[in-house]
């Protein structure tokens, strides 16, 4: 505990947290603003070394080269050697680090380590915990399982996953696919879902004859957005349908061209604030989002808190809060996809009632609700150790 103050210091180690070149997908610091009025935090960005024949390649222009302030915040990067690829990432990757240890003598001591990825955030914390004892908590995502499917039982990379995870205090999933994963493995964890603040609930339920279909993302691969683009296309119902759809990104020029080969009128937007998404949601009946990977997904919760009947991925982001076929539908193939849309379409009964179901699920995760939880993992982690 920090000697000039009655709060636990904490080091969030994560790398999923908005940088100059990409401020976007805040909510881990949102969870650290509600959880400031008990704990006092510090955050370190593990910063990939890139080869210098590989720092032109888009994939790279985002990450910072320099400490950074923002949401009042200061985060300092911290390199650590990966890679590319999946099969043999983190072989090389040493969890000892003297910039690292620099950091901890000059802001700590720390009561406690969250971890937000398994590697190599989590095994920076296992370090800590070596050196300094600090205790540490792991959020496992669903982009660390896909690191884990690349692997060989009993590889290099995977003896580090577990190193992680057996020194962990608590571990922290955000879907039950994750959890059940895990748990297959021998690792209890526990489930926290996102959430929301009440703000960003409303009564906009819509009932009439002209279907409003929004879809919001960033233009990756793995989110499917063409699915929808082409389900719409093979519609020959009689329902007037309008699509939106709100995102940038590397799939941005496929998108745009069969948007523009379609037959149907899309609206196509580039970006929107938060407060702008809300509103677009609030004026359409269903949102579609086929994405197939997801450790949460927020911007579902933000459908369904605002009236919207939801169709997901099966085992990934909201999969296992939301109920399946009462609360959301999920799918896992185009096929199945175009199948739940058009049946959402075409059955208002239906899709009403899903819409109300997944709405009172939404005002059970409100942040009031779910903070809480954080909080008693904390203070248990701490005193235990």
């Amino acid at each position: 505990m920090n000697i000039n103050s009655s709060k636990y210091k904490v080091l969030n180690i994560a790398k999923n947290v908005p940088v100059p070149k990409r401020l976007d997908n805040p909510i881990l610091l949102e969870i650290t603003k509600k959880l400031s009025d008990k704990f006092d935090f510090n955050f370190i960005f593990p910063l990939e070394y890139i080869p210098f024949f590989l720092k032109k390649n888009k994939k790279y222009n985002y990450l910072p080269s320099k400490p950074w302030t923002y949401y009042g915040y200061h985060f300092q990067p911290i390199k650590y050697l990966k890679i590319p690829g999946y099969k043999f990432a983190f072989t090389l990757f040493s969890r000892k680090n003297k910039k690292l240890d620099l950091f901890i003598k000059n802001n700590g001591p720390f009561s406690l380590t969250h971890s937000h990825y398994v590697m190599p955030d989590g095994y920076f914390a296992l370090h800590l915990k070596e050196v300094n004892n600090t205790p540490y908590i792991v959020t496992v995502r669903s982009a660390d399982l896909l690191y884990l499917d690349k692997h060989n039982k009993n590889s290099f990379d995977e003896k580090k996953f577990d190193l992680v995870l057996k020194n962990a205090s608590s571990i922290i999933t955000h879907n039950s696919s994750t959890q059940n994963i895990l748990l297959k493995k021998g690792y209890h964890s526990t489930l926290i879902p996102h959430g929301l603040d009440e703000e960003f609930y409303n009564d906009s339920l819509i009932i009439g004859d002209e279907i409003n279909i929004c879809v919001v993302s960033s233009f990756m691969k793995s989110k499917n957005i063409p699915w929808v683009i082409k389900a719409i296309d093979e519609y020959l119902g009689d329902k007037k349908i309008n699509v939106t759809i709100v995102g940038e990104g590397e799939d941005s020029n496929n998108i745009q061209s069969l948007i523009k080969n379609s037959k149907q009128k899309f609206t196509l937007i580039q970006s929107l604030k938060r407060f702008e998404v809300i509103e677009l949601l609030r004026k359409s009946n269903i949102f579609a989002l086929p994405s197939e990977r997801e450790t949460f997904g927020l911007v579902y919760l933000e459908a369904a808190a605002n009236d919207n009947a939801i169709i997901g991925f099966k085992n990934q982001g909201v999969y296992g809060v939301f109920e399946e076929g009462k609360e959301m539908l999920y799918c896992d193939n185009f096929e199945n996809f175009k199948e739940q849309l058009f049946f959402l379409i075409e059955n208002a009964d239906s899709r009403i009632k899903m819409t109300i179901a997944a709405k009172h699920k939404a005002t059970k995760l409100m942040w009031k609700n779910i903070i809480p939880i954080y909080e008693e993992l904390y203070f248990s982690a701490i005193k235990n150790e």
